[in-house]
């Protein structure tokens, strides 16, 4: 993946539920998507921001504000 693409929106959301500390299906649910969805979103984000694990991405969410994630 491109470290320097930027987020998508639904990425940028996702980011601050995982930063939320919600789970795949949960996330899913709020977002009425399916739970694969969720997790291809996920390893996208992954990717882009150049994280290897969820953590990562709740620990960038919680730096940036969940509403306004900076990519790195």
């Amino acid at each position: 993946m491109n470290h320097t693409a930027p987020l998508t929106s639904r990425e940028r959301e996702i980011v601050g539920l995982v930063g939320e500390g919600l789970s795949y299906a949960e996330i899913g649910h709020r977002l009425r998507v399916g739970t694969s969805a969720v997790k291809s979103h996920v390893r996208d984000i992954l990717g882009k921001l150049g994280f290897r694990t969820r953590l990562e991405i709740a620990g960038h969410a919680r730096r940036n504000g969940s509403g306004t994630v900076r990519e790195s």
